[in-house]
């Protein structure tokens, strides 16, 4: 319900997901240009398209608002609690899923600072790969299929952006996680 809905947004607002549900306005730092923040009608893709320099300042922005919400054990996480949400719901947007999807934008920014984007999405990498490899997934409820899609997909980024003459070993071990997330996914479907 609407509500109930609107509880949640609520309960939300100051945590790492609050930009999702108010994007570019309940953090100063990521507002949009003006020319950009009065549209009558959002769907109206009219008009004269953004500058360069407006979209790489609002890029670097939300690239500063993303590291520097990275936790010290290298992943991004959303508590999620209370009477609103369920426990299934508590597992399904959890700290492997978030920080996964971090990952992914950051990786696609990767140029916008280097220096910093390179060491945040090894930890969170290893961070993604800790939880795998001591089992801390659950394999029991299908929310967990989130968990392992959005692992898999920017670990296999990570894969890829690798030096295979440099990284043989690092490689070695993001396939290796990446095989038993596989094979957690397949049981998870098989149940």
């Amino acid at each position: 319900s609407l509500t109930d809905d609107s509880m949640v947004v609520e309960a939300l607002k100051d945590t790492p997901l609050g930009p999702l549900f108010d994007p570019g306005t309940s953090d100063p730092s990521l507002q949009l240009p003006p020319s950009r923040q009065a549209l009558d009608d959002p769907l109206n893709l009219g008009g004269d398209p953004p500058k360069t320099e407006e979209v790489r300042e609002i890029i670097s922005k939300a690239v500063e608002y993303v590291l520097s919400r990275q936790n010290e054990n290298g992943s991004w996480d959303v508590v999620l609690s209370g009477s609103m949400l369920s426990e299934t719901a508590d597992q399904a947007v959890d700290a492997v899923a978030v920080t996964a999807l971090a990952g992914l934008a950051l990786r696609r920014h990767i140029e916008v600072d280097r220096e910093r984007i390179g060491p945040a999405l090894t930890k969170a990498a290893d961070f993604i790969m800790n939880r795998i490899v001591r089992g801390k997934l659950s394999t029991r409820i299908y929310y967990a299929v989130w968990r392992y899609t959005w692992g898999l997909k920017f670990l296999t980024a990570e894969y890829l952006a690798l030096n295979k003459k440099t990284d043989e070993d690092r490689m070695a071990e993001i396939s290796g996680v990446c095989r038993r997330m596989v094979n957690s996914l397949m049981q998870i479907q098989l149940i």
